[in-house]
């Protein structure tokens, strides 16, 4: 069973990470830092719908306006089409 590493001395101080921002931005100046926010004040959303997207556990997923994209360990990329929001036409 997994567990979670603890932690030592986890504080409100510490900075969110810029790991999403790319070095070639070069927007120091407009950068904001602010903290974490703590567990106890962020909100934990039930699950509406459940899908097993493998038999191997996921390393990627990525959401975008037309699709959802997964990859497993193995390697397996998978796009599920999200469903449009106009009515389903049928041919007469």
């Amino acid at each position: 069973m997994l567990h979670r590493a603890e932690t030592q001395g986890t504080s409100a101080s510490r900075l969110r990470s810029d790991s999403v921002v790319s070095a070639a931005d070069g927007d120091e100046e407009n950068r904001i830092n602010h903290p974490v926010e703590p567990l106890s004040r962020t909100a934990i959303l039930p699950p509406v719908l459940t899908k097993i997207a493998d038999k191997d556990p996921l390393s990627w997923i990525e959401f975008t306006e037309e699709a959802i994209m997964t990859s497993c360990k193995t390697g397996h990329i998978r796009t599920w089409s999200r469903p449009s929001d106009s009515p389903a036409q049928t041919d007469s």
